[in-house]
């Protein structure tokens, strides 16, 4: 089984399935995306630490 056949122009469910489980992509209108953990997909840690800060913030002040 390839691990993807990157020269298709469109995608389906049905080529996701097909797929390894440890391609780490995603199907959005048809164009795949893959995700390398660098790419922008979820929150950076920069991201994750200005959340917690804010969270921390509100939650002193709600004491």
């Amino acid at each position: 089984m390839p691990l993807l056949a990157q020269d298709k122009s469109y995608y389906t469910y049905a080529d996701v399935l097909e797929w390894n489980e440890d391609v780490r992509a995603e199907i959005i209108d048809g164009e795949m995306y893959m995700n390398d953990g660098y790419s922008g997909m979820g929150p950076s840690k920069d991201t994750h630490g200005v959340s917690l800060s804010v969270t921390g913030f509100f939650t002193g002040k709600a004491r």
